[in-house]
């Protein structure tokens, strides 16, 4: 993922105009983190899994939990999930 100032650059390197680029977090309280794991799975974790042969499924999630754990150690888990918004117009 890139930084808003550098999507910015991107955009305005590609010569469009009127270029619109935002961050929203959208904060979540989560019971553990395997209720983060689970939210997560839908749509951040899915390119993980299309990747990973399915026998290395289970070690992934193993470390990966490890590591939310080390990040998150309290519960519930206040996870504020970041999205980056970007528009432009390309020029006529």
């Amino acid at each position: 993922m890139l930084s808003i100032r550098e999507y910015s650059e991107l955009l305005y390197e590609s010569g469009v105009r009127d270029i619109n680029v935002f961050e929203k977090i959208y904060p979540h309280m989560l019971d553990d983190v395997d209720a983060v794991i689970e939210w997560l799975s839908g749509t951040a974790l899915i390119p993980y899994f299309e990747r990973l042969p399915e026998e290395l499924h289970d070690d992934f999630l193993n470390t990966y939990r490890k590591r939310l754990q080390d990040l998150y150690p309290e519960t519930p888990v206040f996870f504020p999930y970041q999205r980056i918004f970007f528009s432009a117009v390309w020029p006529e």
